[in-house]
């Protein structure tokens, strides 16, 4: 999986069109074989894993997902492992280029190691050029737009996944940041609508991902640990409950309870004793 290979892995631009030179498919439990080929190869798992090093960057490839190992360019195989792994060679001008910023769906872009996309079913279409390639009644130029379809979609896939995450990383970040500034405003959905200008049920799907709890149990959180604080420095409980933006004197007790597992009142007995 994705979280199973080198973060920032190198992008490639492919021009011109495509010229398939071989498909095929392959079951087995071996290594990939360290080489330099003159052409690229484009692969897709089926089933289990495949690893493979190019350069320096390492991939430990699962069903879901592809490699694309540039010509005249070593690569090895790390483990022996066992995979169903479907696979094209074919020439076609690229270069190296820096990771995009926006995407530009005209253009062919992508990384050494990515995802296929969930919206269209690479595996069929890789199955049936496949299919078309051993039958022989196809010709090349059929066969060629079809990799040309497929790389398209994935070079779309992989764009909007890089530029759209870091963005929503970003748009998490400042989330956090309007919650942490306004602890004691009262912070309902329709402000962070007004703030940010998406829908609250967007806006909590992105921070969820970021940060694996809701805008909601977020705020609540960091009032509790605010109030926590301020209870430590000999603040009384109901001045600190609404200094920390509870409006509701008995909501924060519930709450304090349940993230702390002890009450405001016996937080301050056992630590005043103590002291």
């Amino acid at each position: 999986m994705m979280n199973k290979v080198d973060n920032e892995v190198p992008w490639f631009r492919l021009k011109s069109d495509a010229e398939i030179e071989m498909i095929g498919r392959i079951s087995a439990h071996n290594k990939h074989p360290n080489r330099i080929l003159p052409c690229w190869v484009l692969g897709i798992v089926h089933a289990g894993e495949r690893t493979v090093k190019v350069g320096k960057h390492k991939g430990r490839l699962t069903i879901g997902e592809y490699f694309l190992l540039p010509p005249n360019t070593f690569h090895s195989g790390i483990e022996e492992d066992l995979h169903d792994v479907s696979f094209i060679h074919f020439q076609m001008r690229g270069e190296a280029m820096e990771i995009p910023q926006q995407i530009d769906s005209s253009m062919i872009s992508l990384p050494i190691y990515g995802k296929l996309p969930k919206d269209s079913d690479i595996y069929k279409t890789f199955q049936y050029v496949h299919d078309q390639y051993r039958s022989e009644l196809v010709g090349n130029h059929f066969l060629n737009i079809q990799l040309q379809a497929i790389l398209y979609q994935l070079s779309f896939y992989m764009q909007k996944r890089r530029i759209l995450n870091k963005r929503n990383n970003k748009l998490g970040d400042d989330l956090f940041q309007f919650v942490l500034s306004n602890l004691t405003e009262e912070l309902t959905a329709e402000v962070f609508e007004r703030r940010f200008g998406l829908s609250y049920r967007q806006l909590n799907i992105i921070f969820k991902r970021q940060f694996n709890t809701t805008i909601k149990q977020k705020v609540i959180e960091l009032r509790v640990d605010q109030a926590f604080n301020m209870l430590m420095l000999g603040e009384s409980i109901a001045v600190a409950a609404e200094k920390s933006g509870f409006k509701d004197y008995f909501y924060f007790l519930k709450c304090f309870k349940k993230i702390k597992s002890f009450t405001p009142k016996d937080m301050k007995k056992n630590f005043f004793r103590q002291q």
